[in-house]
């Protein structure tokens, strides 16, 4: 505005009378110097982003380029801020907390998060528990009757008590429609599964082959008929080793028959040697004597004169003996007589033996005939054992089936009675959340009527009863008291027994009846709220009051007004009798620029 620059310690000042000189104008003494904007706008406009008269330009227009940029370091609680506002071209909001930067990346995002760490310090808040003055353009006597309800509500915070009522009753109906859609959605799938499990019941039936009666007969041939089975089979098998156990036997005649024939041809060759033997040795002879009786007839062939040769006859007769002795021999050394006796008896086992395979063989063909009639027995069996068995499998089948569906009926009649007791659970649940919405409507509908004045009575009786207290101490005959009359909140001032409307007092009694109400807000504000604070602003609180009023006003001010180590007076009355820690002197030079001095 009209600050070029200035850092106060605004902590453990006590009394600070703020000074204001303006010789910029010279019709004007200390109006207009910045006073103001040194304290309670400067307060306002950091916190709020706004002014006490709504001034849509800060910036120091004097000044080439300036910016408007108010720092203010606080603890509220256990915590601590430095809010640093700057209205520049883009508009800078930092937050800093606890030494931790929280500020947004917008300034948009910032104000969300100043608003919902400080949200409560409103303008509204601030202009009743920290600025008191006659100049705010929102103080309570100045709004309009149909306003002061809303700052009432604001100060004790009924806007945050309704609006978490108002939450709560969300949550409660966000829960109580999900919990509508969740019993919806249950009992629908339970009426399905209900639905569904009469129709498997229904549909659970298979046609009957056979009866009873039918089956049991059909099993008892069915049996007897396995029975035969096995019998034939059986005999099918000892066939089988009958016919193993003679192919042994015939196995083991042929062997003999091949080892008694390999014996008689080993014999017959003998003989067949011996035969040849002798019959070279007879030829040998032959020969032999030919040739001794040739040589016993010897004659010459001229004169036909026998001749003889003794040497040779001599030699002839010694060989034809050699070959004798050898016949002898021969026929000593082999009795074919009994080779052939014994070729005679072999070929009579050999015969013995094909005579047994014979037997075998035929034994043999016996067993294959009867096995040949077994399996045409076993056949005409099988084929009506097949037939049976096909009716007694199909019975089977149908009964496996009958009892499946029986199990399906009985799982499906389970499910229908869970189904039934989910049901009825959800009913119950449906019925309720259905409750609950009535309630919760009903609460909707009537809590920002009738809550909001069942709040606004105990305000008004806590009210009252301060501001008839503060009446006591400014004044002698007038009582202050807040009217609730409809959506009007009107002042009335109670004297000599008639009432007297606010704007009927002359300025000296509206300055104090606004102290009073302005007393009774910050009561109300720390004592419903909590809200309470350790500085105190009073602009221009002492306007028309009379020398008798404004030592009236600062004895009030200093035994009723507790609990603050700083108390900024800002006031261009100049004779006020008020002791003083300290002064700050906001001078306006020429320059329209004011600077500001700390004494």
């Amino acid at each position: 505005m009209s600050i070029q620059e200035a850092t106060l310690d605004l902590e453990n000042k006590g009394k600070v009378f703020v000074k204001g000189i303006n010789n910029s104008e010279g019709t004007l003494d200390s109006n207009g110097s910045g006073k103001s904007a040194t304290t309670s706008e400067s307060l306002l406009w950091v916190l709020t982003g706004e002014t006490n008269k709504d001034a849509k330009t800060i910036n120091n227009r004097r000044i080439k380029g300036g910016v408007a940029k108010v720092t203010l370091d606080f603890k509220i609680d256990d915590n601590e801020f430095t809010i640093t506002r700057i209205n520049d071209t883009n508009k800078t909001l930092q937050i800093i907390k606890n030494g931790k930067d929280i500020t947004g990346n917008t300034y948009t995002k910032s104000k969300d998060i100043l608003d919902k760490e400080l949200g409560f310090l409103n303008k509204t808040v601030l202009t009743s528990i920290i600025i008191l003055g006659q100049g705010l353009e929102d103080r309570f006597s100045k709004l309009k009757p149909s306003e002061r309800k809303g700052m009432l509500e604001g100060l004790v915070g009924m806007d945050s008590l309704l609006n978490s009522i108002g939450t709560i009753l969300d949550n409660a109906e966000e829960r109580i429609n999900k919990g509508i859609t969740e019993s919806n959605l249950k009992i629908t799938e339970q009426n399905a599964i209900i639905n569904t499990s009469k129709q498997i019941i229904d549909n659970s039936k298979v046609s009957k082959v056979i009866t009873e009666e039918e089956y049991q007969d059909n099993l008892n041939k069915y049996n007897e008929l396995d029975g035969k089975i096995k019998e034939l089979q059986s005999k099918l098998k000892n066939n089988e080793e009958d016919i193993k156990k003679k192919l042994v036997e015939k196995d083991e005649f042929n062997k003999k028959i091949i080892e008694s024939t390999n014996n008689m041809n080993s014999k017959n060759s003998i003989i067949l040697n011996y035969n040849n033997k002798y019959k070279n040795i007879e030829n040998n002879i032959k020969s032999l004597q030919s040739q001794l009786d040739s040589a016993e007839k010897s004659e010459c062939p001229l004169c036909h004169q026998h001749l003889s040769d003794d040497e040779l006859k001599n030699h002839l007769k010694e060989e034809i003996n050699k070959n004798n002795d050898e016949l002898n021999k021969l026929t000593k050394e082999i009795n074919v007589d009994n080779i052939k006796k014994e070729i005679n008896d072999i070929q009579s086992t050999i015969n013995e033996y094909n005579s047994s395979l014979n037997s075998i063989q035929d034994n043999i063909n016996k067993i294959n005939s009867n096995s040949n009639d077994i399996n045409k027995e076993l056949n005409e069996v099988n084929t009506n054992y097949s037939q049976y068995k096909t009716l007694i499998d199909e019975y089977n089948k149908y009964k496996a089936e009958e009892n499946s569906l029986e199990q399906v009926k009985k799982e499906a009649k389970t499910k229908i009675d869970n189904a039934n007791k989910e049901l009825s659970i959800w009913n119950t649940s449906l019925q309720k959340y259905n409750k609950d919405r009535d309630i919760s409507k009903f609460f909707r509908n009537n809590v920002s009527r009738k809550f909001r004045n069942f709040l606004l009575e105990g305000v008004f009786g806590y009210i009252n009863e301060r501001l008839i207290y503060y009446s006591s101490k400014l004044f002698d005959n007038y009582s202050v008291r807040l009217e609730n009359n409809g959506n009007n909140i009107d002042i009335v001032i109670k004297t000599d027994g008639f009432d007297l409307d606010f704007k009927d007092l002359s300025g000296g009694e509206q300055r104090r009846v606004d102290m009073i109400i302005q007393c009774s807000l910050r009561d109300l504000a720390r004592n419903q709220r909590g809200l309470s604070c350790n500085m105190l602003v009073l602009d221009e609180v002492f306007d028309y009051l009379d020398a008798l009023g404004i030592e009236t006003m600062v004895q009030f001010i200093e035994e009723e007004i507790k609990g603050v180590n700083t108390m900024f007076i800002t006031t261009h009355q100049k004779d006020i009798n008020i002791d003083f820690d300290s002064m700050i002197e906001v001078t306006k030079g020429v320059d329209k620029i004011s600077t500001v001095k700390v004494y």
